[in-house]
């Protein structure tokens, strides 16, 4: 089930996946606004997952104060390598378009900023941006917010987004 990012809707999910006895379970964490919240609500959703008894594996995103089976894509190389590749091609003023909190997006961004740093900007983290800080869609609220950074920084000639869906309205 899709919880768009809602704690309390994806403990709802569990509950009934347990009711129905499913034989297992694909986990994707839910994105928050801070790391902190982001380890807390999804212990709290794995140990029901457990306690309910229902097999399951992590997939896409990690838990990092639990070790338990996860399915990841290495998300900080693949943007690590992709922003040299922007840096090489004289590049000069990139951004990092990002979202709510996750693993994945945490190992995006650190792979932009260390690809700049490794390339001589000296204050790389002044490049990311935030837009939305919780919440799984993108609305008319996120788009202001994504035209006010590309007004307020009219010399970018680079975006990286964390996710397809901030790039499509970026563009």
């Amino acid at each position: 089930g899709n919880d768009d990012g809602n704690f309390m809707k994806a403990s709802k999910y569990i509950s009934n996946f347990a009711n129905l006895k499913i034989d297992g379970l694909i986990f994707v964490p839910i994105g928050c606004s801070s790391k902190e919240e982001y380890e807390t609500k999804n212990l709290k959703l794995i140990k029901q997952i457990e306690q309910s008894g229902i097999p399951y594996v992590l997939f896409h995103r990690l838990i990092n104060t639990y070790n338990t089976a996860a399915v990841t894509l290495d998300d900080y190389n693949i943007a690590y390598q992709l922003i040299m590749k922007f840096l090489k091609r004289n590049i000069k003023k990139p951004i990092c378009l990002s979202h709510y909190f996750t693993s994945s997006t945490a190992f995006r961004e650190q792979g932009f900023i260390d690809a700049l740093t490794d390339f001589g900007f000296s204050n790389p983290r002044q490049n990311v941006f935030r837009i939305h800080p919780s919440g799984q869609t993108v609305n008319s609220k996120v788009s202001d917010q994504i035209i006010k950074i590309l007004q307020e920084n009219n010399d970018i000639d680079g975006i990286f987004a964390v996710e397809n869906d901030i790039l499509s309205v970026a563009l």
